[in-house]
């Protein structure tokens, strides 16, 4: 093959030692590159809030529509409430120490009593119609939706004994359109209604006193509300990022088109099966001299088998033949970019149990449980932690809780937190594991108590008085925790299936070293 030559630009460069480098294109990332393929393509290089400005309403408005009357939308925010919530919500445990490290007991048990008063719906929220549970729950199910959730805090509220309780408010309440230029020092500029200082951090909110689609009670007006009274919640995907936007957003546009689907489906179905038939007339021309009646009608009735059509009458029907066998997959394709796009199973959002074994649920709900349990951390972080303090210290003030002031630090400090717990996808494989890591020290059973949802301190008292009243009965409960150790057998070695001259296996000494301890 001929050596294709130089251009005369290449050879003059190339005389001084010169050449020319690639052309910018060649060095794009192939994402970044303008083709056929990507002309359609269109982006922007906008801030968070430009982007989330003009769409944060309509996301909104779209999501809760979603919710109210899609079945996979409404069950997705009941799974959150499920599995971040829990049937019984995220509890408190005081661990106030002494300097000592021993806990107090007295004092623990005072602040989680006064605590769980406080909880009931007389006393936690200013309408008097949640209960804290109930609060949790319907924080839980609403930000999905809406993206984000603002409670406010009300000290010194007359109707309770702690003189403190929460107001859930509307998200919508919070003025998107209004916003302020900073002042010369950088402060007290507004964005979407959040009022934030130089360094971003906000300040204030400026709220509607109601709903802006309402009127009445006084007339709607916009407030300015410190920030340490307002606790804002919501999921920040960028840097800077002011406000946040329904988990919906990304499955929007999917979620809309398979309930629109789905509902053609049903509409063709239902045609379908009422078999749907008309007579066609026939042609005079062709009949000849045959009579044809003006006007003639068929009856269908379950006594009637079959009637004889005059000459030159036929019978058309119509036949949707849909859904088909392609109904289903078509339909889980769908959803499972759906489920990708919310971060949870098809499992979870479907029900659907058909396709799933032990192999894939576990592979499934695993990762999917972890997820869950990052969003109860973040909960607890940004709500449950800020409404202890701020309940310690209203109760304190109104003397319906006694700390004594040495104390008051440490019992600010001392709240633990209890995640819901999740059963056991294969509880006499996972219990065995978990008996072994007890026995090997690499494993706790506060831990493992924790991850049941229970605390070990109270489980410990119910067993205490579990058998105090079998002793009054005179009952003798026998269990054996740790069951007989069986030693594993590496197949791959033939050689380390036995011990060595009659050794006792390590795992079988560890395990019964155990036992014993707990006998």
């Amino acid at each position: 093959m001929a050596k294709r030559r130089r251009s005369f630009l290449d050879r003059a460069l190339a005389a001084v030692g010169l050449s020319r480098t690639a052309s910018v294109s060649t060095r794009q990332y192939a994402g970044a590159k303008h083709s056929a393929l990507t002309q359609d393509w269109f982006t922007s290089m906008l801030s968070a809030d430009q982007e989330i400005k003009a769409s944060l309403q309509k996301l909104r408005d779209r999501s809760r529509a979603l919710v109210r009357d899609f079945a996979y939308a409404s069950r997705f925010v009941q799974a959150v409430a499920e599995n971040v919530v829990g049937p019984n919500g995220i509890g408190l445990q005081v661990r106030t120490e002494t300097q000592g490290g021993a806990l107090k007991a007295t004092l623990n048990d005072e602040v989680e009593a006064k605590w769980a008063r406080w909880c009931e719906p007389a006393n936690c929220t200013v309408d008097g119609r949640l209960g804290f549970v109930d609060l949790e729950h319907l924080i839980a199910e609403t930000l999905p939706a809406d993206g984000e959730v603002l409670v406010r805090i009300v000290r010194g509220f007359p109707d309770n004994p702690f003189r403190f309780a929460l107001q859930l408010l509307d998200a919508d309440q919070l003025d998107t359109l209004y916003e302020r230029g900073a002042d010369q020092n950088g402060d007290g500029w507004i964005r979407m209604g959040v009022e934030m200082n130089r360094w971003g951090r906000p300040v204030a909110y400026w709220l509607w006193t109601q709903h802006p689609s309402e009127y009445g009670r006084g007339g709607k007006r916009r407030e300015r509300v410190s920030a340490d009274d307002i606790i804002y919640l919501g999921l920040q995907r960028r840097p800077n990022q002011t406000r946040a936007v329904p988990w919906f957003a990304p499955v929007l546009i999917s979620e809309r088109m398979l309930a629109g689907w789905e509902e053609a489906s049903v509409t063709s179905a239902r045609a379908g099966a009422l078999t749907p038939f008309w007579l066609t007339a026939p042609d005079p021309d062709k009949l000849g001299d045959t009579a044809i009646p003006a006007d003639y009608t068929m009856e269908l009735s379950p006594e009637v088998q079959g009637q004889a059509l005059p000459p030159g009458y036929t019978v058309q029907t119509f036949d949707p033949k849909y859904p088909n066998a392609e109904f289903d997959p078509f339909r889980n394709a769908i959803l499972q970019s759906i489920a990708a796009g919310l971060r949870v199973s098809h499992l979870t959002l479907t029900g659907d149990t058909r396709q799933a074994n032990y192999s894939s649920m576990r592979a499934g709900m695993l990762p999917e449980r972890e997820a869950w349990k990052l969003l109860a951390k973040w909960l607890v972080r940004h709500f449950h932690a800020r409404v202890y303090r701020e309940w310690v210290k209203a109760a304190v003030l109104s003397g319906a809780l006694e700390v004594p002031p040495r104390e008051m630090e440490r019992v600010l400090d001392g709240a633990c937190w209890q995640f819901r717990g999740f059963p056991w996808i294969d509880p006499k494989a996972d219990i065995e594991t978990a008996q072994a890591e007890v026995a090997m020290g690499i494993n706790t059973l506060s831990n493992l108590a924790a991850e049941r949802g229970r605390d070990f301190e109270d489980t410990m008292r119910e067993r205490e008085r579990e058998m105090e009243i079998a002793d009054e009965y005179g009952v003798t409960i026998t269990l054996d925790a740790l069951p007989k150790a069986t030693q594993p057998v590496d197949t791959t070695d033939a050689t380390d299936s036995a011990p060595a001259d009659g050794a006792e296996p390590a795992p079988a000494r560890a395990l019964r070293l155990a036992r014993a301890r707990h006998a």
